[in-house]
């Protein structure tokens, strides 16, 4: 008995052992060929990166951006992009604003410009501004809630409504300060009565932008409502961008380029569990027979500023793939083409996939691309 059982154990652990090698040869191999097809695919983002983009700015009706927060290389993106894509018929920009922000930053003068500077500035929308845009048709769609100056669009209101008791109790409630524990309260006011006067913004009511802003806000103040207040704003956000989009010229070309948050632009599900913007956008476009594009961005070292607040930027702690990503980035900007990998990476049998694996196939089939900043540097504004 003891004889068999020595055999039996050599055995096992011979058969072990080379289960083992093979299983490692095996991963090596594929990572191997997953860093090969990337290499293959990857850009210097000012130059052959930029033509890249272009290309397929060419042959798409919605080109996404999903961006970092805070920090001076997206605008300045934007800047060395917009040129190019407006040959292709891009004059309007989607972004992470209220319809009233969007509103002041581009054609605000003076005491009339947004006053406190978010995800945008006023310098950024001017610069961006194109000749044939007018107020009733921006360049710039203000496409989510207001999020920064919320009493300010309150304020707003109470000026076009002076004899309107609901509107002056409420402007009484933010004149200190807003805050988002105010926000169940002000709805209560507003739930039976609208303003005498309203100000409509790109097809979309200041009153109701305040009342929805409002809405995910009070949501946002208790812990258990925190998935409902982000699905909300998702739904915000599309119900904005398809009425903007619905209402362009038919003789106009429609094409969009859309500048959001990274979770916002995902195709399918997001982290969260989220059908996001991206996924709306995409889902239209592909009924209508259009084309998108969608391109992630993230940091690999620098910082960031936002609302005054600087932070670390540095996102290759939080995710394996944008380690692994960021240590196959050739250079100081490197934008990768995703779609061969997404095919490389479906290619692995579901049971075989190793977290890396996994996570690469979840931006892979997120985004068509993605950009690699080394370094970011804080946005002045």
């Amino acid at each position: 008995h003891y004889k068999i059982q020595k055999l039996l154990t050599n055995m096992f652990l011979k058969g072990f052992t080379s289960f083992l090698f093979t299983f490692f040869a095996l991963a090596a191999s594929c990572q191997t060929e997953i860093s090969a097809v990337l290499k293959a695919n990857e850009y210097d983002l000012p130059n052959a990166g930029k033509t890249f983009i272009l290309k397929e700015a060419h042959n798409a009706s919605f080109l996404l951006l999903g961006e970092l927060h805070g920090e001076k290389e997206i605008p300045d993106l934007m800047y060395s992009l917009w040129a190019g894509i407006q040959k292709n018929g891009f004059n309007h920009i989607a972004a992470e604003i209220s319809p009233w922000a969007a509103r002041k930053l581009e054609f605000g003068i003076n005491d009339d410009s947004l006053k406190t500077e978010g995800l945008w500035t006023n310098r950024q929308a001017k610069r961006l501004h194109t000749n044939k845009a007018t107020v009733n048709d921006p360049t710039l769609w203000g496409c989510d809630m207001e999020e920064i100056s919320l009493d300010d669009e309150m304020r707003t209101l109470a000026k076009i409504n002076h004899n309107d008791s609901m509107v002056k109790e409420v402007a009484s409630i933010v004149n200190n300060r807003y805050s988002r524990q105010k926000a169940a309260s002000i709805l209560k006011l507003m739930k039976n009565s609208r303003p005498h006067h309203d100000s409509i913004i790109n097809n979309i009511s200041l009153f109701e932008n305040i009342k929805s802003s409002l809405i995910i806000d009070s949501l946002r103040a208790l812990p258990e409502a925190k998935l409902k207040a982000q699905i909300t704003r998702e739904n915000l956000m599309k119900t904005y961008f398809l009425k903007r989009y619905l209402s362009l010229p038919a003789n106009q070309k429609k094409r969009v380029f859309v500048r959001f948050g990274r979770n916002h632009l995902h195709k399918g599900f997001d982290d969260r569990g989220l059908s996001t913007l991206g996924n709306f956008i995409n889902e239209y476009a592909f009924a209508k027979g259009l084309k998108c594009f969608n391109i992630a961005a993230f940091a690999a070292g620098g910082k960031c500023k936002l609302l005054g607040e600087t932070y670390d930027a540095d996102e290759t702690q939080d995710d394996i793939a944008f380690n692994f990503l960021s240590k196959l980035a050739l250079y100081d900007a490197t934008i990768f083409d995703l779609r061969q990998l997404r095919i490389q990476l479906h290619n692995i049998a579901f049971e075989q996939r190793n977290e890396l694996d996994k996570r690469l196939l979840f931006w892979s089939d997120s985004y068509d691309a993605i950009i690699c900043y080394k370094k970011v540097e804080p946005l002045n504004n």
